[in-house]
């Protein structure tokens, strides 16, 4: 049977070490916050940029099709619809 001071020290030991591990989930919110807050003030840019991207394989889908591969054209593709879908997400949650 542990005695009374083995028993404090044990007890002491366990707050210790969830007293460390609350310090690393409080210092990892923290960081995603910062990240969070990053990536919400690069949005605006972000936006812009992927409008421009889909106008810009809006130009190559006009002005390039001979000389695009099909398989090119089928990544060509997938990008747009994905820069589309990121622009509607953005703009849907805008309003």
């Amino acid at each position: 049977m542990p005695t009374m001071t083995e028993a404090k020290n044990a007890k002491r030991a366990m707050l210790d070490s969830l007293a460390e591990k609350a310090k690393r989930i409080r210092a990892e919110i923290d960081a995603d916050k910062a990240a969070d807050k990053r990536l919400a003030d690069a949005a605006p840019e972000m936006l812009e940029a992927l409008k421009y991207v889909r106008n810009l394989i809006g130009t190559s889908r006009q002005y390039f099709p001979k000389s695009i591969k099909n398989h090119d054209k089928f990544q060509l593709e997938q990008i747009c619809a994905a820069v589309g879908a990121a622009i509607h997400k953005a703009e849907a949650s805008a309003e």
